[in-house]
C-alpha cells in the first residue's frame, strides 16, 4: 500500500537549490528536485502561499491510483510550503511535445494514444474517487501530466483542485473559492464567469483540449 501523505520536518528535505534543477513550474510556485530521507530523490513542489487548502490536501492524500502522481508528505518554510511527490524522470507531456516540435521528430501515434488513455483513466479516478466524493481538477493540461522513464502518464499539480461530494451531476454554477486555471485549457464558462467553479465538465473539455493538441502536431 502506497504510503499516505504526512507531514514532513524540513529537516528531512535536502533542496537542490540550483536554477539548473528546477524541473518545472505549477500553480503558484515553482517544481524542485530534492533528497527525501525516506524514500530518495523525490520532486517537491514550492508553494508560494501561507496555508494549503483543505480540498488540496485531501486531493493529494486520497489520489492513490498508477496514472496519478504519488504525494508523500507535506513540509513548510518560512512563506511557502512543500508538497512531496514522486520524481517524474521524463518530465511533462508539455515538455515531450516541445522537445517533438524543436527537433521536427514526431511523437508515435501508439505512443500518445497510450498517453491520453492513461490521462483518462486518471482524471476518471479524481471523479469519482470513492463511493460519495470526486475531486475535480481544475486546471488540465499538458505541463500538469508527467512522464516516468517508461512513459507513464500521470496527473499532477492540484492546486486548482476542489473536492465536492457525489451527487451525479456537474454542480454548475457554484461560486469558486480557488480559480486558478490556465485560460487557453478553460472550458468557455468559466472564462465568462470566472468566479464558477471548475467541474468535471471543463476537466473534459480541458482534456479534449489535450488530446487535440496532442492529435493534430499543434
Amino acid at each position: 500500500v502506497p504510503p499516505q501523505p504526512v507531514w514532513v520536518s524540513p529537516s528531512e528535505i535536502d533542496l537542490e537549490r540550483d536554477d539548473r534543477v528546477i524541473i518545472g513550474w505549477g500553480s503558484f510556485g515553482s517544481v524542485l528536485r530534492c533528497y527525501y530521507k525516506k524514500v530518495g530523490r523525490c520532486a517537491v513542489k514550492c508553494v508560494r502561499a501561507t496555508s494549503i487548502t483543505d480540498d488540496v490536501k485531501t486531493a493529494a492524500q486520497r489520489a492513490d491510483h498508477t496514472n496519478i502522481v504519488r504525494v508523500y508528505g507535506i513540509t513548510s518554510w518560512v512563506g511557502s510550503f512543500g508538497i512531496i511527490m514522486e520524481y517524474m524522470e521524463r518530465r511533462s507531456l508539455a515538455n515531450l511535445i516541445q522537445s517533438a516540435s524543436s527537433k521536427d521528430y514526431q511523437i508515435p501515434f501508439d505512443l500518445l494514444v497510450r498517453i491520453l488513455l492513461q490521462v483518462a483513466n486518471g482524471v476518471a479516478f479524481l471523479h469519482k474517487i470513492g463511493e460519495d466524493k470526486q475531486i475535480v481538477h481544475g486546471d488540465l493540461k499538458p505541463s500538469n501530466i508527467v512522464l516516468d522513464n517508461n512513459f507513464t502518464a500521470k496527473v499532477t499539480d492540484f492546486g486548482g483542485a476542489t473536492l465536492r461530494t457525489y451527487t451525479g451531476t456537474n454542480e454548475g454554477g457554484r461560486v469558486a473559492e480557488n480559480v486558478e486555471h490556465t485560460p487557453v485549457y478553460t472550458a468557455p464558462e468559466r472564462l465568462v464567469h470566472l468566479e464558477y467553479a471548475a467541474t468535471k465538465a471543463s476537466d473534459v473539455y480541458s482534456y479534449g483540449l489535450i488530446v487535440y493538441e496532442c492529435l493534430s502536431d499543434r
